[in-house]
């Protein structure tokens, strides 16, 4: 008959067995008695064995380089931390895997059992370079916003000069253009800094339908200026939500403004919500539709990179913030688009 405690103990593991064989590294618990308590899926895959073939019974059965780790921990009494192992099994010659491990202990200070964790060391260094490169880009924002910063400051002086120029020689064509420039590179600092700094969000209930439309009343002397035809539909119910109003009209105008830039020569806009369910929550979805130039398929994946763009002005951080700024909201958002057919945005916001 199975002592007690080591009854109490099989149940807790057992209990933690779909927990443990959902996790994408190898878990192996091994009493101090040199049995095998918990076997994962992905130990299982690393090494070859099958959970039903060593649940239970003894250590032994595991590859001895793992073995090997196991006895050590034991018998020292102190764990081991990202130790590089071969594993050989049938399925393939040898696999590198790394393992660390830990000691669980009872209230008396004397070992219960030592817990292994195994991953294929491979998949431990592309996750490493990940963070790594993660680290890196982190750091080239927080230089990007600090140049950003000085150079924003830097041109108030250069454009007060080259304003006072422009105001003495008002036909003079060149100084037009350098104030022209400058006020494109004061842009492209600003929608730097706004992208690189992460902006307080004054988060309150909003109504999107007031705020979609109030987007487009700014607008509409650009539709009548580029004879672009807008049919709006507000279809969803409900369309409150929790937001900032500044950043959530920014998005909006960001993909609106990018819809009337797509028909130089006029066309149709169609904009429209309507409700949304994923993963069990309720979305409101506002889809803007513009008959355009579209966009190429493979300049798609690319679209929201920061400082990517097809336009020959444009600075590639619009959609770049947008989707930043709906992020924050807890949405999402996805595109659309066929060559010489248009482009469709859709935006998805949670509702209250």
């Amino acid at each position: 008959m199975m002592p007690e405690s080591a009854a109490a103990d099989s149940e807790q593991f057992h209990f933690a067995g779909a927990l443990l064989d959902s996790m994408a590294r190898g878990v192996i618990v091994v009493s101090a008695a040199r049995q095998v308590l918990a076997f994962s899926e992905a130990a299982a895959h690393l090494t070859g064995l099958r959970a039903a073939d060593v649940l239970g019974r003894s250590a032994s059965l595991l590859p001895p380089a793992l073995l090997t780790v196991i006895e050590e921990t034991l018998s020292k009494g102190e764990p081991i931390s990202q130790r590089n192992i071969h594993l050989s099994h049938a399925r393939e010659e040898s696999t590198l895997g790394q393992v660390s491990t830990q000691l669980v202990r009872q209230h008396d200070g004397s070992v219960l059992s030592v817990c292994v964790e195994l991953q294929d060391a491979a998949h431990a260094r592309a996750i490493a370079a990940n963070l790594e490169h993660l680290d890196r880009l982190a750091n080239l924002g927080l230089i990007g916003a600090g140049i950003a910063h000085e150079i924003k400051n830097a041109l108030v002086a250069v454009r007060t000069f080259v304003d006072l120029i422009v105001e003495r020689s008002k036909e003079d064509e060149l100084a037009q253009l350098v104030s022209d420039e400058i006020a494109r590179i004061d842009t492209i600092v600003q929608q730097v800094l706004r992208g690189a700094i992460r902006e307080e969000f004054n988060m309150a209930p909003l109504n999107t339908h007031a705020l979609l439309k109030d987007a487009l009343n700014l607008l509409r002397n650009e539709f009548q200026a580029r004879s672009i035809r807008l049919a709006l539909k507000l279809a969803a119910c409900s369309e409150r939500v929790r937001g900032d109003e500044r950043q959530l009209r920014h998005a909006l105008l960001n993909l609106l403004i990018n819809a009337i830039e797509a028909m130089n020569d006029g066309g149709q806009l169609d904009v429209s919500t309507d409700l949304s369910s994923l993963s069990g929550r309720e979305y409101i979805r506002v889809t803007i539709t513009d008959s355009g130039s579209g966009i190429r398929p493979e300049h798609l994946p690319r679209l929201f990179s920061p400082f990517f763009t097809t336009k020959k002005d444009g600075t590639g951080l619009g959609l770049a913030i947008t989707r930043r700024i709906i992020q924050q909201h807890d949405g999402s958002i996805t595109v659309e688009s066929k060559v010489n057919e248009g482009t469709t945005f859709q935006v998805f916001l949670p509702l209250l």
